[in-house]
């Protein structure tokens, strides 16, 4: 009897313990004094080439990095800026090899090879950090999540994303006006990517001015070196985020437009 009633304690601690880690206020949100990514207002042109020529670069995060170590081997840096039609992002993404990802002809998800993942709100009106969980938060239509990826088997881009915390998956055929190119770097250790959302895709009743603020985080998962079989080895994270972004909107971090 006193083996049963061990077992029984020791589970019902140890679901404790997995219910206090999902939990979203478990989690710490991004400190309240980091400085917010700032979103520059584009030039009069860009053209999504893989180039960041043409791009105010004013408002980069980085480079960061997951172990200071490791830097010069792994790193990012991360560049947003707006019109009055899209939204453009870009990262330069420092790895020892090319990006490897072989989704969605074979593999479980973009996320398990070279993947550039951005979390957002669409709504100045929603506070920073956000408040609500994933479950209160799984439709919102002023949430925004989408993964942008370079299949190295088929030569080309991909991207997916949805809205909410939760919401209906939508493909690369599914969100059109999206553009998006990747510029291997030519000492072979890595990436530019540059993209380009129209705010119709993320939010249509979304237009942004300067001095508008947003919740915005984002995630890089970091492929191994075997391009057959590529799988995630790290991840990198930039203003806010970390391993649970993906359930707990309070860890995203602010961005200001200017």
């Amino acid at each position: 009897m006193k083996t049963v009633l061990s077992v029984l304690l020791a589970a019902l601690l140890l679901g404790a313990a997995w219910a206090a880690l999902f939990a979203d206020e478990a989690l710490p949100a991004p400190p309240k004094d980091a400085p917010p990514m700032r979103i520059m207002p584009a030039p009069k042109a860009v053209a999504i080439d893989g180039a960041l020529k043409d791009w105010n670069t004013s408002g980069k995060i980085g480079p960061v990095t997951f172990d200071e170590e490791m830097k010069d081997d792994y790193n990012g840096t991360f560049y947003a800026m707006y019109d009055a039609d899209n939204l453009y992002l870009a990262a330069t993404i420092v790895e020892p090899h090319l990006p490897f990802n072989t989704y969605p002809n074979r593999g479980i998800g973009a996320w398990n090879g070279d993947d550039l993942i951005i979390r957002m709100s669409s709504n100045p009106a929603l506070p920073v950090p956000l408040q609500g969980s994933q479950e209160s938060l799984k439709k919102c239509p002023d949430l925004f999540t989408a993964d942008f990826w370079w299949n190295h088997l088929k030569k080309r881009t991909y991207w997916d994303g949805y809205l909410g915390m939760d919401g209906d998956h939508l493909t690369t055929e599914q969100m059109p006006g999206i553009t998006v190119a990747v510029k291997p770097a030519k000492d072979g250790h890595g990436y530019t990517e540059e993209i380009k959302v129209p705010w119709k895709t993320i939010n249509p009743a979304f237009h942004p001015k300067a001095g508008d603020q947003i919740a915005l985080t984002w995630e890089v998962s970091l492929a191994g070196a075997n391009p057959s079989e590529p799988t995630r080895a790290f991840q990198l994270f930039a203003n806010g985020g970390g391993s649970w972004a993906f359930t707990s909107p309070n860890l995203w971090g602010k961005a200001v437009f200017k």
